[in-house]
C-alpha cells in the first residue's frame, strides 16, 4: 500500500500561540481554524483571515502544539 504524504489534522487537535498579533482579529488561531479558505482550499487576501504579527515586536514566532497519540 502507499501511504499519503500527510494526513489532515483538525484544528481542535492543535493549539497555536504567537509572540504577538497585529490586531485581535489577526491572531495565530487563524492559521489552524480554516479562516479564509474556500471550498477549493484557496486562501483569501483579507488580513483578518490570517495571522499578522505586531510591527512593534522585533522577535516574532508562532508555536504549534500538537496533541499526542492521534492516529
Amino acid at each position: 500500500t502507499v501511504e499519503p504524504i500527510a494526513y489532515p489534522l483538525a484544528g481542535e487537535h492543535i493549539t497555536a500561540t504567537a509572540s504577538s498579533s497585529n490586531t485581535e482579529g489577526e491572531g495565530p488561531a487563524n492559521t489552524i481554524n480554516g479562516a479564509g479558505l474556500n471550498s477549493d482550499d484557496l486562501h483569501s487576501t483579507e488580513t483578518t483571515d490570517m495571522w499578522l504579527s505586531s510591527p512593534k515586536i522585533n522577535f516574532l514566532d508562532i508555536i504549534f502544539l500538537l496533541q499526542k497519540g492521534l492516529k
